[in-house]
């Protein structure tokens, strides 16, 4: 995976690891999931070259290749804590205050 499509990451706030071994992405994708990890990016050659990632979500079989803005903007929101995530509701309620 080529390094500048990482330097985002770390940035807003996510954890970051590389897996560089010469094994099949099956196995390496097999292993990371049995380790629980809530999302897998895949880049390839192809993926590089374009500026795409194959993004899997943890318990899904599925990939989908997207932009790298999308992904980043993806992992951004889908990682916040539940209580981080603003809530249009309550901050309705906020400015009416009785």
């Amino acid at each position: 995976m080529p390094a500048r499509l990482l330097l985002p990451l770390p940035r807003l706030g996510l954890r970051v690891e590389t897996d560089l071994r010469n094994e099949k992405i099956s196995y390496k994708v097999r292993e990371h999931s049995v380790m629980k990890v809530p999302f897998i990016l895949a880049v390839g050659g192809r993926e590089a070259e374009a500026g795409t990632v194959a993004l899997r979500r943890l318990g899904s079989n599925e990939q989908q290749v997207i932009d790298m803005a999308e992904a980043l903007a993806t992992l951004k929101s889908e990682s916040l804590a539940p209580d981080m995530v603003a809530k249009p509701q309550a901050d309705a309620e906020k400015m009416h205050i009785g």
